[in-house]
């Protein structure tokens, strides 16, 4: 009888172990997930604070940048110089308003994360309209390529003068079309969040 006694104290202290280590373990976890919650959020912030930044140098420097333009048109007087400033001064300022709108609704995305609305239909759309925006930007960066080497444009890689690479022709269409597929995959995101929601 004795012997079965001290057999169970043994299992009962093992037990009692197991369960310190568990209780420990799960310490540990909860420790990791709240270094990594605070860590999302100061990146967060971070992120914000930069992009909020940028917003504002943008705007301050549209109108200057307009004004240098409207300026280095009147100043050539050659009619065919000045037809392809006007083009080059159209298509500079759509840029400029694209990458404003690009920074404007990416730092609204981070703004809804830090609010923990993630899965809202105004992400989806913001994330949208940074996709057409990116298109849009990389249609006239393609354009301009298209101006300024011709064919040698669709060269993805040029070994005779040195490595290089004229990549960056497409890589704002693709990266926009991207986030147009990620925005759509959000999209429907929401939905079925809004119906589990529904559910419960």
């Amino acid at each position: 009888m004795k012997i079965f006694r001290n057999n169970i104290l043994t299992l009962i202290k093992q037990r009692k172990v197991k369960f310190v280590d568990m209780a420990e373990s799960a310490n540990k976890v909860s420790n990791i997930r709240s270094y990594n919650k605070s860590f999302l959020n100061a990146s967060l912030r971070f992120l914000k604070a930069l992009l909020s930044l940028f917003l504002i140098i943008e705007i301050i420097n549209f109108p200057l940048i307009i004004l240098a333009l409207i300026y280095s048109i009147y100043k050539n007087s050659n009619m065919q110089n000045n037809l392809m400033n006007v083009l080059f001064c159209i298509t500079f300022i759509i840029t400029l308003i694209c990458i404003t709108i690009i920074t404007f609704e990416l730092r609204e995305i981070i703004k809804a994360f830090m609010d923990k609305e993630v899965f809202v239909l105004k992400n989806a759309l913001r994330l949208r309209r940074v996709g057409f925006s990116t298109i849009i930007v990389g249609v006239f960066i393609f354009v301009n390529n298209v101006i300024k080497y011709g064919t040698g444009v669709f060269i993805l890689l040029n070994i005779e003068n040195g490595i290089t690479s004229r990549i960056d022709t497409v890589l704002g269409i693709f990266i926009g079309i991207i986030i147009l597929v990620f925005s759509e995959i959000f999209k429907e995101a929401v939905k079925i969040k809004e119906e589990n929601d529904l559910m419960i």
